[in-house]
C-alpha cells in the first residue's frame, strides 16, 4: 500500500473487516497529534486503493494500536 511515508507502523497493529468487506485501520504520522482511519478495499489491485477516513486525535504519548 502506498501509505503516507510518516506514518508510525512500528508496533503491532490491529485491524477491523467491516460488513462491506473493506479493512479499517487506525494510523497515526510520527511526531504528530492526530491521525486518521485508513479504509483499504482488498479487492482492488491497485497500491492507492484506500481512502482516508475520520480524523483521530492523540494525547501525549499515546498512540493508537487498532480498530475494533
Amino acid at each position: 500500500m502506498n501509505f503516507p511515508e510518516n506514518l508510525d507502523l512500528s508496533v503491532y497493529q490491529n485491524a477491523k473487516k467491516g460488513k462491506d468487506g473493506k479493512v479499517y485501520f487506525a494510523l497515526v504520522a510520527r511526531g504528530s497529534q492526530s491521525g486518521k482511519v485508513y479504509i483499504v478495499d482488498p479487492t482492488k489491485e491497485s497500491p492507492n486503493a484506500f481512502e482516508e477516513g475520520t480524523s483521530l486525535q492523540v494525547a501525549a504519548g499515546v498512540s493508537y494500536v487498532g480498530i475494533y
